[in-house]
């Protein structure tokens, strides 16, 4: 079904996203990629990046080209970000996997979903994807939907709590190179940052 997917889509475009979920547990993960690149797409990645720890699905992906990640990291420790998971040792997992794919030459794009549990550490988490030589990180205010609906009040910040610690984030980016952009942030907090803001264009 996904392989005639992506042969129907074809005709439509040449990029396609493959999210999930997870896409990383599917046994057929490789075939649908390796039919994607058949077709002439250009694949994005989205993932939580724990299954790129295996060195063999990374040097598999490599030899494909023409995939790009984007991988999330929910804050600059385990405390954090093993928390927002739910999963202990995914911070360890998700670390490992960036490493190998920025260390295989692969081009990583770093995801943060701010929440109360990280917003305050999130220029520490841009540090983090820094030394793991992630220069590009998208930073999003939640959605209401899933956990976020049912737990809001316990997981989604103030928009004004997060300004302060997102404008730091920023800079540390455009310190070293590097860039951001923010989804669904107000356009009145992000005064002379509304570079970021992806619905620019959209």
């Amino acid at each position: 079904e996904i392989l005639a997917e992506l042969a129907d889509a074809r005709a439509r475009g040449d990029v396609v996203v493959v999210t999930g979920g997870e896409p990383t547990i599917r046994r057929d993960l490789r075939e649908i990629l390796r039919y994607a690149r058949e077709l002439g797409f250009e694949i994005v990645m989205q993932s939580n990046g724990r299954g790129f720890k295996d060195p063999e699905l990374v040097a598999d992906c490599a030899r494909m080209g023409g995939i790009s990640y984007c991988i999330a990291l929910h804050g600059p420790g385990p405390e954090v970000h093993d928390r927002v998971t739910t999963r202990p040792g995914s911070y360890a997992e998700t670390v490992q996997g960036i490493a190998n794919l920025v260390r295989s030459g692969q081009e990583v794009t770093g995801k943060v979903v701010l929440s109360k549990w990280n917003y305050a550490v999130l220029p520490e988490t841009i540090s983090r994807f820094i030394e793991l030589g992630v220069r590009h990180v998208s930073i999003a205010f939640p959605h209401a939907q899933g956990r976020a609906r049912k737990l809001w009040d316990e997981v989604v910040p103030r928009y004004r709590d997060v300004v302060p610690y997102l404008h730091q984030a920023i800079d540390r980016l455009q310190a070293v190179g590097g860039s951001a952009d923010s989804e669904t942030l107000l356009f009145c907090h992000m005064e002379g940052y509304e570079h970021t803001i992806t619905e620019i264009g959209q």
